[in-house]
């Protein structure tokens, strides 16, 4: 006799959700971003400084990023306070991923996504579609310089809009 399967509850969430580092590395233009490992995220000492950095809203998207992904009915509303937590989250992340990927665990993460080609490849065509890395322009917090991702090729060392 077969088991049932366990089912969504009350909250609309289900097991098999993807947890919301999974999900955010998976969006449109955050295949720069690896998944940090939780145990790193949630140790004290690799959060030092970041809740003056983030804000108020700091709690809530710790909370956010240690849980599962938001619903498309969660995200349909934009008048709900889940926008404002996403956008601290987004931040919080990045902070946290870039002090993640100095770690040995994060350069061995980072590593594979550069052999696996998940960075892209250098547009000009003497490289040979050699493999690019990215590059961070701050580690300051600017919404500007988060639009304006580069890479770089190791065969010239130039640098490239993504």
């Amino acid at each position: 006799m077969q088991e049932p399967a366990l089912s969504s509850s009350d909250d609309g969430s289900s097991l098999d959700e993807p947890n919301w580092v999974s999900w955010f590395c998976m969006l449109r233009n955050h295949e720069f971003f690896c998944e940090v490992d939780p145990a790193f995220v949630q140790d004290r000492f690799n959060l030092y400084g970041l809740k003056e950095l983030v804000g108020p809203l700091y709690s809530e998207a710790m909370t956010m990023i240690l849980g599962i992904a938001p619903t498309e009915k969660q995200l349909s509303d934009p008048s709900q306070r889940i926008h404002k937590v996403l956008d601290t989250a987004r931040i919080l992340y990045g902070l946290i991923h870039a002090r993640y990927i100095l770690t040995a665990q994060g350069l061995s993460d980072m590593k594979a996504k550069y052999r696996a080609h998940e960075f892209g490849a250098c547009p000009r065509t003497l490289c040979e579609k050699q493999t690019v890395l990215p590059i961070g322009l701050s580690d300051s917090v600017s919404p500007r310089l988060a639009a304006a991702q580069r890479v770089q090729c190791p065969v010239h060392s130039h640098t490239h809009a993504h």
